[in-house]
């Protein structure tokens, strides 16, 4: 994890200014994350857990890593094939934002990280950071529709906590509908941005034109939409990904010696990505851990098997994520240098 203490200092060393609401965020995160790393580890005996680690068959951890790294290169080819239309931006600088970008995820409070992908784009090619935020917006929303897409034959094959239907319902709720909205802004362009303007001849006229503005540009980045075939591509490379983050969850199986397979594995990456959309501390810690331990204990595995692979598929997961951003932070082919407070002035923008 030396990896990601670097890239900690580098970046949180900047953090200026009284960011009150960003603050006040990261402190509900770190809530949410203490309440579930006590739930995850509480009664557990670590002398076992420690026990289990030191037995596990590490000749599994290069193909962990491997996938991991497709993962981030699968995550970039989507990337590129939603700002395509927008932009045509050559692979190998795209995917030196990518990686900075995800690592900026572990480590920022308060989700500051997903703005992190948008600024470095907006200042390394001519894309506006409302249009870049539109692709990432985008992404989210595929990625939770492929989860409930994934969930739903599971919830009927597989008793689940009784916690997992609810929130699968407010994930469909909130990805589909989002994805409409997404789509009506996409396909009835002109249409709903008069309606939006009608909306806003109530505040001042400054303000009114600098929100139309943003709009305009943030629709830009939705420009993948109206092709069908496009919007079928993109959701074939959403749900490419989350059998990868499967497999990923299968191969470590293998090192601990589980007797589970690939369907477990894919029900674990279910329950930790709800899990994931519950607000937490940088890099998801005690929600990923939850989502993990409770997935396991569905399929008979111990407390302490089930802590002692929670934490190291935590820990390599992000371990991939900080040292592919850590090497284009350090040696990249366009700019990375940035400032968060700028990150989050342009957010705020």
């Amino acid at each position: 994890m030396l990896s990601f203490f670097i890239a900690e200092r580098f970046i949180y060393r900047q953090i200026e200014g009284n960011e009150i609401m960003i603050k006040r965020q990261a402190i509900i995160g770190l809530i949410f994350s203490s309440v579930f790393i006590y739930l995850a580890f509480r009664n557990v005996e670590w002398g076992l857990v420690w026990q289990v680690l030191h037995e596990i068959d590490s000749l599994y951890i290069l193909p962990f890593i491997l996938c991991g790294i497709l993962v981030q290169i699968i995550r970039n080819f989507r990337w590129a094939y939603i700002l395509e239309p927008v932009e045509r931006i050559e692979w190998w600088p795209l995917f030196a934002i990518t990686s900075v970008g995800f690592m900026a995820i572990c480590i920022l409070p308060a989700r500051l990280g997903e703005f992190v992908r948008p600024y470095l784009i907006s200042r390394a090619r001519p894309i506006r950071m409302s249009s870049a935020m539109a692709t990432v917006v985008l992404e989210r929303v595929m990625d939770g529709m492929a989860l409930v897409l994934i969930l739903v034959p599971f919830v009927f094959i597989v008793p689940m906590p009784r916690w997992v239907a609810p929130l699968g319902i407010f994930a469909a709720i909130l990805f589909f509908a989002s994805f409409g909205i997404l789509l009506m802004l996409a396909l009835y362009r002109t249409w709903a941005l008069e309606r939006i303007q009608w909306l806003l001849k109530w505040i001042p006229s400054r303000l009114s034109v600098k929100i139309m503005n943003l709009l305009n540009s943030f629709v830009d980045g939705l420009d993948v939409l109206p092709s069908a075939r496009k919007a079928i591509g993109l959701l074939a490379y959403t749900i490419l990904l989350w059998f990868l983050y499967a497999v990923m969850a299968w191969i470590l199986f293998f090192s601990f010696r589980f007797p589970l397979g690939f369907r477990e594995a894919l029900i674990l990456e279910i329950i930790v990505g709800l899990a994931l959309m519950i607000p937490a501390a940088p890099a998801f810690v005690g929600n990923f851990h939850i989502g993990s331990v409770v997935a396991l204990s569905l399929f008979d595995i111990a407390k302490a098997p089930a802590i002692s692979y929670a934490l190291l598929l935590h820990v390599l997961t992000v371990s991939v994520i900080m040292g592919l951003g850590l090497i284009f932070l350090l040696v990249s082919p366009v700019p990375m240098v940035f400032r968060v407070k700028d990150v989050v002035k342009a957010a705020r923008s």
